[in-house]
């Protein structure tokens, strides 16, 4: 047998054991107790009020989605009746209620976790709140305390108002620039008239969470069938997504369906964490952006590694590729698909190197070196005064080998080398280019426009975590496959 074979199948087998090992504690930890197994018993005839947000969009609009299909999941699973006595998000109630607030109130678990955008009628790219200054900020009454603390004190001024719609008539005359509302109560709104995320608040979160002031045998039952079913929630979510985004972009079921018939082909390099090929698996930053993007399209995606721009071009000359990444390319076929991701590059020095270098003006004293044909080259060359050489893709230990070159190094590359190749470097400088990686598509405008809205809504934060967890699990894999 085939060593790699071999390898593969005991990676696949020690995996299994481990999934196997989790499903069994999970499904152990979650089984009904004896009070809860009569509860079920006794209560298969009584119809079970249950209170959930009718006007949160994917989790509750109109008698449908997530909330709505997991009790009656919940309900086929126990052969238990449930009433869905419908409330609107801001009311109050005390008894069992799937609910979302800024706050968890006592005895509730959390369902989902969202969080608030910035949102403003032109396309930019924020990457750090710090970044705004002295602008007007529409934020609401009933959230003001909470984004007030959250931010601290800052020079733009926040203006409190009693109802969205009029919040969004100020955006719209210009009396404020933004709005900060939470994403997801808020995407249809987003999408339909055309607004841009300019920054994700990730960590300032709205709790979608299921709440009992009684703490009823029920409540804990539903508890213990969402650890279970959770592992449906994404899913869950995708399908309500792609419903909403189709409505507000006036994008027709029928154009999604012949997206879907076909196979999407996606060229990239490999450029860790941003992509990284694992021996077979895809991994990096870009692998989360995209597999998340294809199961909320419901697309297929198939990954190919090219080792030179010769060969992309050809394939796309013969219409072989549909989507690529350009990062380490020259080539510029195709729609611009803004990805959100943020292009900041360091200089990074020998630690036996004192250099200190604070600002852009003492870089240009000194020769750089970057990696050629990058999208940070050319954007490097383009800055006046900066003395900029060039090493070839995967010969950046030709330059190390002189102690006193600086190097410069897209931030999420140089962080992700600092284990390996930039060991005993540091870096000594960085700058933000004010500018986003971008992917570039052959494909038609169904295509272009829910890439670029699906990119703009997806959080980049947890992206770039994720996405480098993910480039150094494909990287491992490779390197133990390879072995």
């Amino acid at each position: 047998m085939n060593k790699n074979v071999k390898k593969i199948l005991g990676l696949g087998i020690l995996i299994a054991i481990i999934i196997s090992i989790f499903f069994i504690l999970n499904n152990n930890q979650n089984k009904l107790n004896a009070e809860e197994r009569k509860w079920v018993s006794e209560n298969e005839q009584i119809v079970q009020n249950v209170h959930l947000i009718n006007d949160a969009n994917i989790f509750g609009n109109l008698g449908q989605g997530v909330y709505y299909n997991f009790i009656q999941s919940l309900a086929n699973e126990y052969g238990i009746k449930i009433n869905p006595v419908t409330m609107k998000r801001d009311e109050v109630e005390d008894s069992l209620a799937f609910m979302v607030g800024d706050t968890l109130k006592e005895n509730s678990f959390v369902f989902y976790e969202d969080f608030y955008v910035l949102v403003g009628k032109i396309e930019e790219n924020i990457t750090s709140f710090s970044e705004i200054k002295n602008r007007k900020i529409g934020v609401l009454n009933n959230s003001k305390n909470i984004i007030e603390n959250y931010l601290g004190s800052n020079s733009n001024t926040f203006i409190a108002y009693n109802t969205l719609e009029e919040m969004q008539t100020q955006l719209e005359s210009g009396e404020i620039n933004n709005i900060i509302i939470p994403r997801i109560e808020n995407i249809d709104r987003i999408l339909s008239k055309k607004y841009w995320i300019s920054y994700h608040f990730s960590d300032l979160k709205r709790y979608y969470y299921v709440h009992d002031s009684k703490n009823t045998t029920f409540f804990h039952i539903i508890e213990k069938y969402y650890n279970l079913w959770k592992k449906e929630l994404t899913k869950e979510i995708q399908e309500q997504e792609r419903k909403l985004f189709l409505e507000n972009l006036n994008i027709s079921v029928a154009s999604l369906g012949e997206l879907q018939k076909k196979t999407l082909n996606f060229a990239y390099k490999n450029h860790v964490p941003y992509t990284v090929d694992g021996n077979t698996t895809f991994g990096g930053i870009l692998s989360e952006i995209m597999d998340s993007f294809a199961g909320f399209a419901g697309v297929d995606i198939y990954y190919k590694e090219y080792k030179s721009d010769k060969k992309i071009i050809r394939d796309l000359n013969d219409n072989k590729i549909d989507l690529y990444f350009n990062y380490g390319t020259s080539i510029s076929t195709g729609a611009t698909i803004n990805t959100g991701i943020p292009i900041k590059f360091n200089i990074y020095a020998h630690e036996s190197n004192p250099i200190v270098i604070n600002s852009l003006s003492t870089l240009k004293n000194y020769i750089i070196y970057v990696e050629e044909n990058t999208t940070l080259h050319q954007k490097l060359i383009g800055i006046e005064g900066l003395q900029v050489k060039t090493y070839k893709k995967d010969k950046l230990n030709t330059v190390l080998k002189d102690k006193s070159n600086l190097i410069a190094m897209d931030s999420l590359k140089g962080e992700y080398l600092r284990r390996t190749d930039l060991e005993k470097y540091s870096s000594r400088f960085q700058l933000n280019l004010n500018n986003t990686y971008s992917i570039r598509s052959l494909g038609n405008e169904t295509l272009n426009t829910l890439l670029l809205r699906y990119f703009n809504y997806f959080d980049q934060n947890t992206l770039i975590n994720k996405g480098n967890f993910l480039a150094s699990l494909a990287e491992t894999k490779g390197s133990f496959l390879n072995s």
